[in-house]
C-alpha cells in the first residue's frame, strides 16, 4: 500500500527535485504524467517501471521502493 504522505504536494514536489537531480528522471515529464492521470507519485514511477523505463531502487533506507531509468553506463 502507498504511504498516505506521498500525496502531501510539498512531498510531491520534493520528490520531483530528488528524482531530477539524483535519479535522472525529467520531472517535467513526470509532473505531467502525474496531473494527466491525477494519480500519485507512487503510481506515476510504477507506470514508468511497467514501460521499462525505470527500476526498483531503495532510496534513504526506506522499506518502499522508487524507481528510476537505468543508467546507460550499467551502474545500479
Amino acid at each position: 500500500m502507498e504511504p498516505r504522505f506521498l500525496n502531501e504536494p510539498s512531498i510531491k514536489a520534493h520528490i520531483l527535485s530528488l528524482l531530477k537531480v539524483d535519479y535522472g528522471y525529467d520531472a517535467a515529464t513526470l509532473a505531467m504524467r502525474i496531473d494527466k492521470t491525477k494519480t500519485s507519485v507512487y503510481s506515476a514511477l510504477y507506470g514508468l517501471k511497467a514501460e521499462g523505463l525505470a527500476k526498483p531502487v531503495k532510496v534513504n533506507g526506506h522499506k518502499w521502493v522508487w524507481y528510476r531509468r537505468e543508467n546507460e553506463a550499467g551502474h545500479s
